[in-house]
């Protein structure tokens, strides 16, 4: 658009026509809206605009023989789960918020102890339950029952499912999935979400409820004794999902010039991206 330019009504015709067969758009979004959204963005320049990729963990397989995701019974092939975690933060860097700010309306995240939790084992692991719990009462949580759920297949996701979708509920839902890492991803299902409990926490195949933030040094008392700070058990398991690829990509180098024949190839060009 910015290189055949804009303001000849044909040109802009056609451009038009040339795509809306692959548009669609929400019937509740106004002409006036579209309208600002252009004026908002005309002059930005593609070329100067930070660029960032969200995080995904790739399905593979244990045995060596290439990513083959099964989902209830089913075989999906090869699959990317998103890594909420990782995620958030990006999207934190581009809206310009901290991690303990409500990404959906701009107000601070409630405090742990204002947020019940259910758990429930969703990989078959020994015990996760009952430790994922624990870590996340260290947290603050107020943590209302655990139990089990049938495991979806060898490799899942940590799923953190709330029921309603009204802001405090969704920020309480956020509040957990913040305080875990690895391939954990929130999910509105009413039906899924414990009695008694805000959040239900279904525990997958990889994943860890984040440690307490460490107390502040107490002084010596002279007798040599020093103050340790308490840990939290790790609630990941090994399991068929890699680590979650990183947000920036390092650029190969290239040079753009096409190589005439014959001819002696250059230095190649770091590309400034």
């Amino acid at each position: 658009m910015a290189k055949q330019g804009l303001g000849d009504p044909i040109t802009d015709l056609n451009l038009i026509n040339s795509v809306k067969s692959d548009l669609t758009f929400d019937q509740s979004w106004s002409v006036n809206d579209m309208a600002n959204l252009v004026l908002d963005f005309h002059s930005v320049s593609v070329n100067s605009v930070p660029q960032l990729t969200l995080p995904v963990a790739v399905v593979t397989d244990p045995n060596g023989a290439g990513g083959n995701y099964v989902y209830q019974g089913g075989s999906y092939g090869d699959v990317e789960f998103p890594a909420q975690s990782q995620d958030q933060a990006i999207v934190d860097q581009v809206l310009g918020i901290g991690p303990s700010v409500d990404s959906m309306t701009g107000d601070p995240l409630p405090a742990p102890s204002t947020v019940t939790v259910s758990v429930m084992n969703g990989s078959g692991a020994y015990n996760q339950a009952t430790t994922t719990a624990s870590a996340l009462t260290s947290l603050g949580f107020r943590t209302v029952g655990i139990g089990d759920s049938t495991p979806v297949g060898d490799v899942s996701e940590t799923v953190v499912y709330y029921g309603s979708h009204s802001p405090a509920t969704e920020a309480a839902a956020e509040a957990v999935a913040r305080s875990m890492s690895g391939a954990v991803v929130m999910a509105y299902q009413p039906s899924q979400v414990a009695d008694g409990a805000q959040v239900t926490v279904v525990t997958g195949t990889q994943f860890a409820v984040n440690p307490p933030a460490a107390p502040a040094p107490v002084p010596s008392t002279g007798s040599g004794a020093r103050a340790v700070p308490a840990t939290t058990p790790s609630s990941s398991t090994p399991s068929g999902i890699a680590a979650p690829t990183p947000a920036t990509s390092s650029l190969q180098p290239w040079d753009p010039r096409s190589c005439a024949a014959g001819a002696t190839p250059t230095a190649p060009i770091s590309n400034p991206t």
